[in-house]
């Protein structure tokens, strides 16, 4: 399927309520079973994400499969390595085996568990049979992803001797590790981190029903297009500054790329500015999720804005530096863009529908990873949606 996407009017003015938050709601999923918490489905987000994941865990079935969800892969990993007695078979799909997971799997293995590499070392599809973990110190390298962490810090708290973690190259992606430490805090946690190392004893945790931010990381596509229209007021209702999503920053930085964003009550307006002063430099590396819209926005703009932080992305759903350059070339020559299967990348590149003719966006549905609604928010917008077959395309071709 492909989407022909196009937005004569240039001007946008809306209202619209972003998802809930995907990182949080995958952690609460996590939080909630591991620690004997009753909750209902309503209270997670409708991500096709959060909905596998919540799914997966419920399962009794040997092989699961997390189909192109990473952070489900990670999470489970450590999830299931302590579930006494229980043998399961995580996989995924051809990009989920390509994504690594060998040093999650290593600090478990210090720590006692059992888990073998069935296919290719160092990469789902994963065996693991459950038993009781004492803990110790570990070591993680967070180069490559923060989810490592935040997979072992959940598990912490039940381990007989908690949990030492080292972190090597430990600037990478704090946020999301925070998101899980303060998530865990309000259940009861203490823990400390001092420098690069976070500790954690044994203790209890009781979770309770939190309600779940909106998602931050989904502003950043509609910064983007509230940017590149001519005018434009975009309402996002029920969004409120967090403590918890890293990408917030987004209210910080949004005047720094034509658009102001206004507290009103319980909801945030953003409004296109002509005239701003474009940053020098800016390192995303707390905040990755949005480098996709904020490279648009430096390239359409032509800004002089450096961005650095960005050595995780080839690690993402696609190599997102190279779905960039790709997408680019492709849509200036409007031949399909491709999302290698990449939620960012369908909702980043549909938005460049403002500045051009059309835009051609296959595998749509991939939005349903984050973003279940994008596509009928995107109608609000004045955006028109056109459904291709590849021969459709061929033939007006």
């Amino acid at each position: 399927m492909i989407y022909k996407i196009s937005q004569r009017n240039k001007t946008v003015n809306c209202e619209v309520e972003l998802p809930m938050s995907k990182s949080i709601s995958n952690r609460l999923i996590i939080l909630y079973n591991l620690y004997k918490h009753k909750y209902i489905i309503d209270q997670i987000a409708d991500s096709n994400d959060s909905i596998r994941l919540n799914n997966l865990i419920k399962s009794q079935e040997k092989k699961l499969d997390v189909e192109d969800s990473g952070a489900s892969l990670r999470f489970l990993i450590s999830y299931f390595s302590i579930q006494v007695g229980r043998t399961v078979i995580i996989d995924g799909n051809e990009r989920i085996r390509k994504r690594p997971i060998i040093e999650l799997v290593n600090a478990l293995l210090d720590i006692g568990a059992d888990i073998k590499f069935l296919k290719r070392y160092g990469y789902a599809p994963v065996q693991i049979i459950g038993k009781k973990l004492i803990g110790n110190e570990i070591t993680i390298d967070l180069s490559k992803t923060s989810q490592y962490v935040s997979s072992l810090i959940m598990i912490a708290p039940k381990l007989e001797n908690g949990l030492s973690i080292s972190l090597r190259n430990n600037h990478y992606s704090k946020s999301y590790i925070l998101m899980t430490l303060k998530l865990m805090t309000k259940f009861g946690l203490k823990y400390k981190w001092d420098s690069d190392k976070i500790t954690i004893k044994k203790q209890k945790i009781v979770p309770y029903d939190i309600v779940v931010e909106k998602d931050w990381s989904a502003s950043s596509f509609w910064m983007l297009i509230c940017s590149l229209a001519i005018d434009s007021e975009i309402l996002l209702k029920k969004l409120t500054y967090s403590e918890l999503q890293g990408d917030s920053i987004v209210f910080r930085i949004a005047e720094h790329f034509g658009v102001k964003m206004i507290k009103k009550g319980k909801d945030i307006l953003m409004k296109k500015i002509k005239n701003f002063n474009e940053l020098n430099s800016l390192d995303i590396k707390d905040f990755p999720d949005i480098f996709l819209p904020i490279s648009i926005l430096i390239q359409e703009h032509n800004l002089k804005t450096k961005v650095y932080g960005i050595e995780t992305q080839k690690f993402k759903e696609s190599d997102r530096v190279l779905s960039f350059q790709i997408g680019y070339k492709n849509m200036k020559q409007k031949k399909i863009i491709s999302t290698f299967y990449d939620h960012r990348v369908a909702m980043s590149f549909a938005a460049l529908a403002i500045n051009n003719d059309y835009v051609l966006i296959e595998n749509p549905d991939v939005v349903k990873k984050s973003y279940v609604n994008f596509w009928k928010d995107l109608k609000k917008a004045n955006f028109k949606i056109m459904k291709l077959t590849h021969q459709d395309f061929l033939s007006q071709n």
